[in-house]
């Protein structure tokens, strides 16, 4: 019985003793596959300082494209907010610069007027006292004129003497001056003196062709210089573009640009550039552009919001595919093919990336080949460049 018990205590030991074995072949062979499997990706490509060199027997290889450099025409495009505005100068405001009440109203709102159209008439006792200081020095004048022309006619004929014919002259240019003056008064109220009677109403008319857009006026009411009407030629519009300084040096006078109105986002527009602000706003950095509208057909309203987008002139630059270009530290960079299976790492300039293409300001010359796909692998994989 012993000697069973002995045997069978040395058959469970060798098999614990086999197991043990056959686990540390297994962690050995393991072990082993790791560390035939880590060098593999160093011998696809390694690095000296800017140039990585691929073998190109590797399957990293085969998942590079490739693409000559070339220079191609580039228009740059710069979106801007903007805001359409009447034109000032096809803009008036009938202020009116005294006090009165109101017997008459032509206007109405949303009214075409022609320059000269009445809008409404006034009583006013300022204009009141213009029409009679008028008459009145028109009256001395005429007197004063008569008289001269009398003392003419004696001093020529020897009855009168000069001091008498001196008089009479500086009482007349007194008089005059008096008639012009007073002739101007009326003036101002846009009245006619020659077709003027004392005591009615002063019509007052629209400065401008165009519409009207604001009527303050209301039978009855009595106006003390506010403003009443306000009279708007729509057909031509400005609208006013902010640009950041940074792309100001992209936008030149005289030059048209297009925008679209966000009421009408399906259409274009396009503005001409006749001013390019002086001054940067110190808020926003921003500068406006102003450029003039053809609003024949009336769709275009005053303030409306609008995306200005102006198109500078077409330049030569080197444009490569958006794929091509890395993200270095510092700034961006390509690959450069320098031969077979060498790649030399080039900063590059980029001015911008419009629809998945990268235009390169510096840093690239037309006829060299760079890589455009498969550049991510070489630097996402553990791969470092000497700096």
């Amino acid at each position: 019985m012993n000697e069973k018990k002995i045997d069978r205590n040395k058959i469970d030991l060798f098999v614990r003793l086999t197991c043990a074995l056959i686990l540390v072949l297994i962690i050995l062979f393991l072990a082993s596959c790791g560390q035939n499997q880590a060098p593999q990706s160093t011998q696809d490509y390694f690095f000296s300082k800017d140039t990585v060199f691929v073998n190109k027997e590797s399957p990293l290889f085969s998942k590079f494209s490739f693409s000559t450099v070339n220079e191609e025409s580039f228009s740059r495009q710069i979106e801007a907010p903007a805001q359409i505005a009447f034109d000032p100068t096809q803009l008036a405001h009938v202020i009116i610069p005294f006090s009165g009440r109101v017997t008459r109203s032509h206007a109405r709102l949303g009214q075409s007027v022609n320059a000269g159209t009445p809008l409404f008439e006034i009583v006013s006792a300022d204009f009141i006292e213009a029409q009679r200081d008028f008459f009145q020095t028109r009256s001395e004048r005429d007197l004063a004129q008569a008289n001269l022309r009398r003392q003419e006619e004696l001093h020529k004929n020897g009855v009168a003497a000069q001091r008498d014919l001196e008089e009479a002259k500086v009482e007349f240019e007194v008089a005059d001056k008096e008639y012009h003056n007073a002739m101007a008064i009326v003036r101002i109220f846009h009245a006619n003196p020659e077709n003027m009677v004392v005591g009615e109403p002063l019509v007052i008319r629209s400065p401008i062709a165009g519409e009207i857009s604001e009527n303050n006026v209301v039978l009855g009411q009595f106006i003390n210089e506010e403003e009443a009407i306000t009279v708007a030629n729509s057909k031509k519009m400005w609208i006013e573009a902010h640009i950041s300084e940074q792309d100001i040096r992209f936008v030149n006078k005289e030059s048209t640009f297009e925008f679209r109105a966000i009421a009408f986002p399906d259409s274009v527009f396009s503005a001409k550039i006749f001013y390019i602000g002086s001054s940067v706003d110190e808020d926003s950095r921003m500068i406006g552009v102003v450029g003039e509208v053809n609003n024949r057909n009336g769709i275009l309203r005053n303030r409306m919001f609008a995306t200005a987008i102006i198109t500078t002139e077409p330049q030569q630059r080197i444009i490569v595919p958006e794929t091509a270009i890395m993200q270095g530290e510092r700034q961006h960079f390509v690959f450069v093919r320098a031969s077979d299976n060498a790649f030399i790492k080039r900063y590059v300039n980029v001015e911008a990336v419009v629809d998945g293409r990268a235009v390169i300001v510096s840093g690239l010359n037309e006829g060299e080949e760079i890589i455009t796909n498969g550049g991510i692998y070489i630097i996402s994989d553990g791969g470092t460049f000497i700096r």
